[in-house]
């Protein structure tokens, strides 16, 4: 019987070699998942920090200004008009938990897309408060919400790429959308009609001060009178705009049907003209 080779050649030691460096390869990369989890736990530490400083230093600055809530409905200028209040101490607060921690029930502040109703009905929001707070919102023309909704939740990966208009316009007449509640968002509570954010239980409109934002720059005007803006922009700035385009270019006969009917109440409330196509 011949004896087996030990050559550096030999497959043995080919096979040993082999192992060797595939162990090598998958301790490295252990260890190297090792560190991306430490860097990223300390990277989110350092974002979580630098946050909670933001929220106290907001609190503390906030303590000065007027009583006031801006009423957020998705897809109609907050982001501009936030940016704007931000720097005079207003507080975002989008978040149950954000509101129980920095909340002082003073001063200015928005709660992003979170129902003022179920806040109040928790009693995060004190009677107190309410009633002192100017209260203001902005709605759109519910033919360009729906459009500008339909980009934005594909852009953020909420609806699949390969949603089409007409889809996306059989969910609002399904309702296929969850409830406005005391999340920010929850699936395609989004979607709403504004109403939802705008009325009490009653129907009764919520905010002292509303603002179509074809009216935009007047109705910034009025928000900087009332909360007493200094040295505020002349104009409201432009933020997280769904890209320019033709709003009628995305309706037929049939989507338009859907959408006035799902939207009705907008149409009726807010004084929209369900015959007119914005722009």
């Amino acid at each position: 019987m011949g004896l087996r080779s030990t050559r550096p050649g030999s497959r043995p030691v080919r096979g040993k070699l082999v192992r060797l460096k595939e162990n090598r390869i998958a301790l490295n990369a252990r260890i190297l998942a090792r560190r991306v989890r430490e860097v990223t736990s300390h990277a989110r530490e350092n974002l979580n920090l630098r946050l909670a400083l933001h929220d106290w230093r907001q609190a503390f600055r906030n303590r000065g200004n007027r009583n006031a809530i801006f009423l957020w409905v998705p897809k109609t200028a907050g982001y501009s008009v936030i940016r704007v209040l931000d720097a005079y101490g207003a507080q975002k607060l989008p978040d149950y938990s954000l509101i129980e921690r920095y909340f002082e029930n003073r001063g200015i502040v928005t709660f992003g897309h979170i129902s003022v109703r179920h806040l109040r009905e928790a009693g995060c929001i004190s009677e107190e408060f309410w009633a002192s707070a100017w209260k203001f919102a902005f709605v759109r023309n519910p033919y360009a919400r729906a459009v500008s909704l339909f980009q934005y939740l594909k852009r953020i990966d909420i609806l699949p790429a390969s949603t089409t208009f007409r889809i996306f316009c059989t969910y609002l007449a399904e309702r296929a959308y969850e409830p406005v509640g005391l999340q920010n968002q929850d699936g395609l509570s989004m979607m709403n009609p504004q109403v939802a954010w705008l009325t009490d239980e009653s129907g009764k409109l919520l905010p002292d001060y509303i603002s179509k934002v074809k009216d935009a720059e007047r109705g910034y005007a009025r928000i900087v009178h009332e909360l007493q803006l200094r040295n505020a922009p002349a104009k409201l700035p432009q933020e997280n705009a769904s890209p320019a385009s033709s709003v009628a270019a995305f309706y037929d006969d049939d989507t338009r049907a859907m959408v006035a009917e799902a939207y009705r109440q907008d149409f009726e409330t807010f004084g929209f003209d369900p015959g007119v196509m914005p722009d």
